[in-house]
């Protein structure tokens, strides 16, 4: 039997984020009673890096391995990984930019809550929010705001 391994997780959040993060960020701006966000497109993920095809999209979601801690009890390596999960939007000049970030880190919290309780449910997970930030990309020419949640995900090898 194969052994589930980080290669394993990544791809799986990646395809429940693709099957339904938009699923939540419809029910807020219903919630909300307008469009503020808009639906990510199945193209603009990527895992690990930005390139050239993804970074010419918005919103975008950027799924990487922050961190890596291992750690060995007799014959078994156990691993905890930092995951983030993070949106990438253009800054707007409409004032509603951290509404955005807000809102889009409510919707990938509610993808991950949703995750866990179908495919991720045998795992050691922590979910942490993290704050919103300026992001450089190369070949924008203004500055991209970026919100998320970093995942502690344990796996044994």
């Amino acid at each position: 039997m194969a052994k589930y391994d980080i290669e394993n997780f990544l791809s799986d959040i990646e395809t429940y984020f693709k099957a339904n993060l938009n699923t939540h960020i419809a029910a807020i701006n219903t919630e909300k009673g307008d469009s503020l966000l808009s639906s990510v497109s199945t193209g603009s993920y990527t895992i690990q890096s930005l390139d050239a095809g993804v970074v010419n999209q918005t919103p975008m979601i950027l799924i990487g391995v922050s961190n890596i801690e291992s750690n060995t009890l007799a014959n078994v390596n156990v691993k905890t990984y930092s995951v983030d999960i993070i949106i990438i939007i253009e800054k707007d000049s409409d004032f509603n930019n951290i509404k955005r970030l807000w809102r889009y880190q409510r919707a990938i919290e509610d993808t991950v809550k949703a995750a866990y309780n179908s495919i991720l449910r045998s795992l050691r997970l922590k979910v942490e929010s993290l704050v919103p930030v300026e992001v450089a990309i190369n070949n924008k020419s203004q500055l991209q705001l970026a919100i998320g949640v970093g995942l502690l995900v344990e796996l044994k090898n």
